[in-house]
Parts: structure tokens; C-alpha cells; sequence
């Protein structure tokens, strides 16, 4: 199982499409409460691995998720991942979360990479240029996906 938490299906689509064909099956969550939840489920059943953007709404949990604290928004899907390596700092998130983000702005790059250096976690920057099958060869490259 892949939970992909993202709030745009419509981008995401012909990637989740591929990653069906290759027998994996993908659940897509759109906000960040939604996203936590589901998650925490699926590592007690069988996560594959979830891919997280970083621009997100919160969901229903407006105060984990404040507007303060994940600045409006812009880094939802970080205070996401800290909220999950606080409730299961043993799991192997480094094999098992990515994070996916289109942000462009230096300081949220900037932002995303040190978290990556510091917790172990992927990162990919989405774009417009990355087709759904070289996403899935980088997911298969990097240990993700056992089938290219």
C-alpha cells in the first residue's frame, strides 16, 4: 500500500496509474490530518511507502496543523513527518516516506533539504518535465518500488 498524501489528483494521476499497473495499490489522501491518520493506519497493516507533498491543507486538525505552524501551508506536509516520526520514532521512515514538492521558493527548498539531511528522508522535487515513468524508475532507483 502507498498513501500518497497530496492535495492534486489530477497531476499525480498518470504516476498513481503506473504505480497500479505494477500492482501496487495507491490510496491518495488530500490533506494533512487525513494524511497522518492514514498513514499511522498503514504502518500497523502493510505501508509499501508514502509520498508526501509539502504544500498542503491541514484537514480537520486545526491546531497540529495550525496556520502558524505549518506558515499558512507552505510546510504542511514537514510538520506532517515530524508529527509521525514523534508518534513511531523506530519505524524506518527513511525507506518508507518521501517527500514529493513542487516549491520553488530558495527558503522552502532550502527548508526541505536540510530536513532530508537531518531525518534521512528523500526528497524529489516535483516539475512539469518528470513523467510518470521516470518517476517511478527514480522510486525504483532509490529503493521504493522493487519493479521498474
Amino acid at each position: 500500500m502507498i498513501v500518497w498524501v497530496d492535495e492534486d489528483e489530477r497531476t499525480t494521476f498518470p504516476s498513481q496509474l503506473l504505480l497500479r499497473k505494477k500492482g501496487y495499490e495507491v490510496e491518495l489522501v488530500a490533506n494533512a490530518t487525513d494524511g497522518y491518520q492514514c498513514i499511522l493506519s498503514r504502518c500497523r497493516s502493510g505501508l509499501d511507502f508514502a509520498i508526501i507533498d509539502v504544500m498542503l491543507t491541514q484537514g480537520d486538525d486545526q491546531v497540529a496543523f495550525s496556520d502558524q505552524t505549518t506558515r499558512n501551508g507552505v510546510i504542511t506536509g514537514l510538520i506532517l513527518l515530524d508529527r509521525l516520526l514523534e508518534h513511531l520514532p523506530n519505524y524506518p521512515w527513511k525507506d518508507k516516506a518521501l517527500i514529493f514538492s513542487r516549491a520553488s521558493d530558495q527558503a522552502i527548498v532550502r527548508q526541505i533539504e536540510n530536513y532530508e539531511a537531518r531525518h534521512g528522508i528523500k526528497y524529489l522535487r516535483k516539475s512539469n518535465e518528470l513523467r510518470a515513468t521516470d518517476f517511478v524508475k527514480w522510486l525504483h532507483e532509490n529503493g521504493f518500488v522493487a519493479n521498474e
